[in-house]
């Protein structure tokens, strides 16, 4: 298949499932179908001339029609139990499920997933999100008796004029509904959850032995970087990332694990070149499931495994078509999975390493020659092109400092990534022989913090973009295509 036909095809199942979001009706998705189905008929009827085009815009047709009515399907399963769930709103209910998550820390407490049973003595099948307070917590496979007044999550006012969807974000995890001030209480346990709960004690028993070898804002520090854990982050320091922007250090991401895949390749190159590709992809195997398999682990560990077989196969491996494929993959398995953000700033960020990077590459490598500060500066500006125009619209802070501090702080990633998964690893068992490693990590995890400390008090570090429409945005994005393609079409005439 041509990459044009490619693009064309997948595109249009994305237009398709976008449109099926927007509630199109499913009736829109059986009427593609049915015209899909016509133009195949009249492929016969018209000459060779014609029927190219004809077969072009079957399958747009088609993909579109399996986009709207895989979405649309979707969304039906999701709103039947909003609709149950809808007649609990704002009542005091009982109810029974399984936790199917494990337990977020806030200020108020604790918050899990639970898998809904059963209300009262009603059998509903859907999924909440259980807040409490309660000093004990239960895990995953915990059977709970849950008791607490029952919302329906909305729109929820955000900052400079940019609302949040609460339940649009929930829903993506199937969850409908959330319980406040709950009271809990075990009273069983499912077994089948043992393989999730297993996965969770190792990512705990990991997270454990980091914060005994380093404490303080270091620990959380080091947790944020080597498995997206933002329980140890305090929000004074998440607010100077943002403010300098490094957020996307902290964020479990396709780039913290290929980080470490790297580290793997790159040791045992002196082995063999074979085996040290394959221990790359057992380690984003294993660090895919240290972290929990999470759906957001899961979505990082793909984005990581398309640059390590970028970088194996070279010009063999087409990585756009590759990075489109995970992408569809996901969407396909999840339609929500396209509304999120955390998955929209991956695959962009992604998609800049091949589209927008070389275009800096020819800059700063023709001036300053090829070095690490000089891959650090191109890639970090690479990401930005395509990132920051979603990041405005979303959040709306500007950093005039995100090319020093990633200059600064991104060389010492991989050491503190290295030196971090050998501290989680193994420091319950060898915690004197490893104190000189702790100290060490320790060490480089307090320049990254005074760094963007001082950074982020300078006065005109960052600033606040008003919020603009969508329109606005779409006009942006096509501004930076068409010098994306312009470029790129010069350049292979070169």
């Amino acid at each position: 298949m041509s990459n044009k036909i490619f693009y064309i095809l997948t595109s249009g199942f994305i237009v398709g499932i976008l449109a099926g979001l927007l509630g199109v009706g499913l009736s829109f998705g059986l009427l593609c179908l049915f015209l899909f189905l016509c133009f195949l008929f009249s492929i016969k009827i018209f000459d060779t001339s014609r029927r190219e085009l004809l077969l072009s815009l079957a399958g747009i047709l088609f993909v579109l029609s399996l986009g709207i009515i895989r979405a649309e399907w979707h969304m039906n399963v999701l709103s039947a139990q909003e609709k149950i769930i809808a007649n609990y709103d704002k009542q005091k209910i009982i109810l029974t499920g399984v936790v199917a998550g494990e337990a977020a820390s806030d200020s108020l407490g604790w918050s899990v997933p639970v898998l809904v049973s059963s209300i009262g003595s009603t059998t509903i099948q859907t999924k909440v999100l259980v807040r409490s307070g309660d000093i004990m917590r239960p895990v995953v496979g915990d059977i709970i008796q849950v008791k607490g007044s029952l919302s329906l999550p909305g729109i929820i006012a955000g900052d400079k004029d940019r609302p949040f969807d609460y339940r649009l974000y929930l829903l993506k995890d199937g969850i409908t509904a959330t319980i406040g001030f709950a009271v809990t209480n075990k009273v069983g346990e499912d077994k089948s959850f043992w393989f999730k709960k297993s996965l969770i004690k190792i990512k705990n028993y990991f997270l454990q032995n980091i914060n005994q070898a380093i404490a303080g804002d270091e620990g959380g520090l080091l947790g944020g970087l080597i498995i997206g854990d933002k329980a140890g982050i305090s929000d004074t320091v998440n607010n100077i990332f943002k403010r300098v922007g490094l957020s996307h250090i902290i964020v479990l991401s396709g780039y913290n694990i290929s980080v470490v895949a790297g580290l793997l390749v790159k040791g045992l190159a002196f082995i063999s070149t074979p085996i040290s590709w394959i221990a790359g992809f057992i380690g984003i195997i294993i660090f895919v499931l240290m972290t929990g398999a999470s759906s957001t682990a899961m979505r990082a560990g793909i984005m990581a495994s398309i640059v390590i077989l970028a970088q194996v196969l070279g010009r063999q491996f087409n990585f756009i078509r590759a990075l489109f494929g995970a992408g569809i993959i996901m969407i396909l398995w999840n339609p929500l999975t396209l509304t999120e953000l955390s998955f929209q700033l991956s695959f962009l960020a992604t998609w800049s390493l091949v589209l927008v990077v070389p275009y800096f590459e020819d800059i700063i490598f023709k001036k300053w020659g090829r070095g690490s500060w000089q891959e650090t500066i191109t890639t970090t500006l690479g990401a930005q092109v395509l990132v920051m125009p979603l990041l405005l619209y979303k959040i709306g802070m500007f950093s005039l400092v995100f090319i020093i501090s990633n200059l600064l702080v991104l060389p010492l990633i991989p050491w503190i990534m290295f030196l971090g998964l050998t501290i989680g690893a193994v420091y319950g068992f060898l915690p004197f022989v490893l104190q000189p490693l702790v100290w060490f990590t320790g060490l480089l995890l307090k320049i990254i913090l005074l760094v963007s400390t001082v950074l982020a008090k300078l006065s005109w570090s960052a600033f606040t973009i008003p919020a603009f429409s969508l329109g606005l945005l779409i006009i942006m994005y096509l501004g930076i295509f068409i010098w994306l393609w312009r470029f790129w079409k010069n350049r292979k005439t070169v």
